[in-house]
C-alpha cells in the first residue's frame, strides 16, 4: 500500500482503513507500530521528502475495530464521512480471515461499507 501511495498521481488521494477485533486504542497502537518500523522509503528519495511522504500516509491510515455488525455500520459511515468530498473511484477489502468467518464478513461489508 505504501508503494501505491508513493506512486499515486498528482491529485489522487487514497485512503487506508486496517481492521481487527481488538478495541479501537489497541488497534491503534498496533497499526502505528507497524507504520513507525516497517515503512522505508526509496534510498534515491531525500530525507525531508521521505519525512513527508511517511507523515502523509500515516495520515491517511486509520484503524477500524470490526467484530460486530455495529462496528461495520460506523465503519461505512467513517468511510463515507472521509469520502463525502471526493469523487470516488472505488473500494477494495482485502480480507486476511478464517473460511468460517469469511460469509459474515463479506455480509457485512457489501451492507454496510459499500
Amino acid at each position: 500500500m505504501f508503494e501505491l501511495h508513493l506512486s499515486r498521481p498528482p491529485g489522487v488521494t487514497y485512503r487506508f482503513w486496517s481492521g481487527d477485533r481488538h478495541v479501537p486504542e489497541e488497534g491503534s497502537k498496533v497499526l502505528e507500530g507497524i507504520l513507525n518500523t516497517r515503512l522505508t522509503c526509496p534510498q534515491a528519495m531525500p530525507a525531508e521528502a521521505c519525512s513527508d511522504v511517511l507523515a502523509s500516509f500515516r495520515d491517511a491510515c486509520k484503524h477500524a475495530r470490526v467484530k460486530t455488525e455495529a462496528d461495520f455500520m460506523a465503519l461505512g459511515q467513517d468511510i463515507a464521512r472521509e469520502t463525502a468530498e471526493e469523487v470516488e473511484l472505488g473500494r477494495l477489502f482485502y480480507l486476511s480471515v478464517p473460511p468460517s468467518a469469511y460469509g459474515s464478513i463479506a455480509g457485512n461489508v457489501h451492507t454496510h461499507c459499500r
